[in-house]
């Protein structure tokens, strides 16, 4: 059985952009807030996007009040799902989010580009460059530090 993951938009939005959002489904069982959902709906433009198939999507939880002080609804809907039904990973390319992720609840956090790194490992991807590339020529900005761990550990 495939481990779950619960995922924030941002990752969502980049493997749509590189029309790869089945590595998700292949690497993961994908577990989706509807307050994700909604933020999803909302960014909507005239790129075609679709969320991965055979997911998950799950009613907002109630939420730590301080996830909400700290964060936007979707990174706290996705933190507090996580905590909810005890699944230990998070999706998520948000710096601050993954912090409290990490530092305060003792979750794992993965981002898109680990995601890729994984989905490389896994072959279900050739060479990670160009699909970084395409992200930045889309506007969807990944770090340059991160960009070259994930090169470096895909060994290109």
């Amino acid at each position: 059985m495939k481990a779950e993951v619960v995922c924030n938009t941002g990752p969502l939005i980049a493997l749509s952009l590189l029309s790869c959002q089945d590595i998700l489904s292949n690497l993961y069982r994908a577990v989706i807030p509807q307050a994700v959902c909604d933020e999803w709906r909302k960014g909507a433009d005239l790129r075609p996007r679709n969320l991965p198939r055979g997911y998950e999507r799950v009613a907002n939880p109630h939420f730590d009040p301080a996830l909400l002080l700290q964060l936007d609804r979707g990174e706290a809907s996705v933190i507090q799902t996580a905590l909810n039904r005890g699944i230990g990973t998070v999706l998520m390319d948000e710096r601050k989010g993954r912090k409290i992720a990490r530092r305060i609840y003792g979750l794992q956090t993965l981002g898109t580009a680990g995601l890729l790194v994984e989905a490389k490992r896994a072959g279900l991807i050739g060479n990670l460059a160009p699909l970084f590339e395409a992200l930045e020529k889309q506007s969807y900005w990944i770090a340059k530090p991160i960009v070259e761990w994930a090169l470096q550990m895909a060994g290109e």
